[in-house]
Parts: C-alpha cells; sequence; structure tokens
C-alpha cells in the first residue's frame, strides 16, 4: 500500500484565515476555483505515491535535518498559463528556506527521491482552473513564519482532495 505524500510549510490558523480571505477578495476579480483553505500550504518536496518503507526512510531523514527559522514575505501574486494556477509568493525567498529545500531533497535521494524540477519555485496555490489573466491585482503582503515543516499526506474524496498533516518538525 502507497501513500501519496509531500513536504510542506503549513500555516497557523491566523495566517491561513489572512490567507484565506485574500483569495475570496481575488476571487470576486478572477474566474478559477479556490483552494479550500484547510488546504493551503507551501510545498517543499512532492514524495508522489510512497511505500510504507519508503515513508520510514523519508521520516528518517526529516528527523536528521537541523534547519532554521524564517520568515516569508509573500507580497506577489503569479499565474502559471498551462497549468492555469493562481499563486502567492515572494519576490525575495529567503535563503534559509532555499537551504531548507536543498538539505532536505538531497537528503532525501538516499530513500530513492528524484526532485520533480530542477529548480525550486516557492508558490502557494490560491486557485485552479484559472481563466486566462490580462493583468494581476495588488495585493497587500502577508508574512509567514516558518517554524516548523511537515509531512502531509494527500488523499482524494468525492469531495476533492484533502490534505493531512502527518508529522511536524521543529525549525530552531
Amino acid at each position: 500500500m502507497t501513500e501519496r505524500l509531500f513536504f510542506a510549510l503549513w500555516p497557523s490558523d491566523d495566517l491561513r484565515q489572512q490567507l484565506d480571505q485574500l483569495t475570496q477578495e481575488i476571487a470576486q476579480m478572477i474566474c478559477g476555483k479556490v483552494v479550500d483553505a484547510n488546504n493551503l500550504h507551501i510545498t517543499l518536496a512532492f514524495l508522489g505515491n510512497v511505500s510504507g518503507f519508503t515513508k520510514n526512510c523519508m521520516l528518517q531523514v526529516a528527523d536528521g535535518l537541523q534547519e532554521k527559522s524564517f520568515q516569508l514575505n509573500l507580497n506577489e501574486l503569479g499565474y502559471w498559463i498551462k497549468p492555469r494556477i493562481l499563486y502567492l509568493g515572494t519576490q525575495k525567498v529567503p535563503n534559509e528556506l532555499l537551504t531548507l529545500v536543498k538539505n532536505l531533497t538531497t537528503a532525501l535521494t538516499a530513500c530513492g527521491y528524484q526532485p520533480e524540477k530542477p529548480t525550486y519555485q516557492l508558490h502557494a496555490t490560491l486557485m485552479r482552473k484559472v481563466l486566462p489573466i490580462k493583468e494581476l491585482p495588488m495585493i497587500k503582503p502577508l508574512i509567514w513564519t516558518a517554524n516548523h515543516f511537515y509531512l502531509v499526506r494527500s488523499e482524494m474524496h468525492q469531495a476533492g482532495v484533502h490534505y493531512e498533516v502527518v508529522n511536524q518538525w521543529y525549525l530552531g
């Protein structure tokens, strides 16, 4: 049996509310499918379908990481035409985040992990199936303090996708 897993930054309840409010405001100007507030996150490494043996390996890898906490200044919207995704990002990705992603993905190779893309693209998906956009609205920046990173399970249900936190690690 396998589980569909990914490592992510998971917002606090307060930040999740702010992200959802921003998304609802944008949805009044842009046509697309709003991501459920409970599913808002920033992916660090998408693992895909993972066996129990591989999952245990990945848990041990994450246990061994000692990375620093950091803040993200989420200050710009972006739009990817081909997947039709509207996302929230930043003009400057903190070095601590880049180090976390690099060290995590490098360590995960011992478990058979191979990154999907050669370069990391920080983003929090806000809307999917977005119709073409001529101009993105300006937004008020949101501050995301990352004190933990998480292993998350993705499950498909009739009502849509559901994410469940499996484990978390402290960022010192």
